[in-house]
């Protein structure tokens, strides 16, 4: 049986991620969260997985590091400001979480897939890994060098049998989502959550935004498939980079 480790298992994402790792009967599931204690140990009743809470602003040094899979879906959007209005707090948080998380991550867990000369790592991403926006520069930051870093790592580590890739979803149907659409009408960019949520998904050509079964779905085949494939950026968006 594989051993998997999965950050932000209490989000939208990361939580699906669990539940088909689970649904499989291949993995014995690690899962890191930050705060929801109560989404946390539904999750454990669920799927069997074993919680770690760890704050990814910070420092850490994981408790083990054997695994075969990592899936580094943790990740924060604050607020929606222009480069200029954007706080330190803010932009050091988002990139501790988003991108310094995943690298640490990668690094404590390496050695043990070199070893083994065997690993999967599916960093989860953005199509703002891929274009710019307005008003989101601190998360598009973040993503970029995320994805920097799945390239990166793709070519060091391949003649040791571990593939890096990553999945860039557009907007997807996510309390993140929810967070940021009720944001949006705090600030007055909006009437209403279902207007802004509607507009996103107006804005993707396939009419929809992606669920987190989507997004999902690519992560188990890079995890699954036989590893020659490493190094590149699945887009799951329903056309809207294309």
């Amino acid at each position: 049986m594989r051993r998997a480790l999965v950050t932000g298992g209490t989000g939208s994402i990361g939580e699906q991620i669990i539940r088909d790792l689970h649904a499989t009967s291949d993995y014995d599931i690690t899962f890191q969260y930050g705060r929801d204690d109560e989404a946390a140990s539904k999750l454990v009743s669920d799927t069997g997985a074993t919680p770690w809470k760890i704050d990814l602003t910070q420092p850490f040094e994981l408790e083990r590091s054997d695994f075969d899979v990592l899936v580094n879906s943790a990740a924060v959007l604050m607020t929606k400001t222009l480069a200029h209005e954007v706080s330190e707090h803010e932009l050091l948080t988002t990139i501790a979480v988003n991108l310094f998380a995943p690298f640490r991550l990668c690094q404590q867990c390496l050695p043990f897939m070199m070893e083994q000369r065997f690993g999967r790592i599916v960093n989860i991403g953005s199509i703002y890994a891929e274009r710019g926006c307005s008003e989101n520069v601190t998360y598009n930051m973040s993503k970029h060098g995320l994805l920097g870093l799945t390239r990166s790592l793709a070519h060091e580590y391949a003649s040791f049998g571990v593939a890096v890739n990553q999945v860039d979803p557009s907007a997807v149907e996510s309390r993140m989502m929810d967070r940021i659409a009720s944001g949006n009408v705090e600030r007055g960019h909006s009437q209403s959550v279902d207007d802004y949520l509607d507009g996103v998904r107006a804005a993707i050509p396939a009419g929809r935004m992606a669920n987190p079964e989507d997004v999902s779905a690519a992560a188990m085949f890079l995890i699954r498939q036989s590893g020659f494939i490493t190094g590149v950026a699945v887009p799951v968006d329903g056309g809207a980079i294309a």
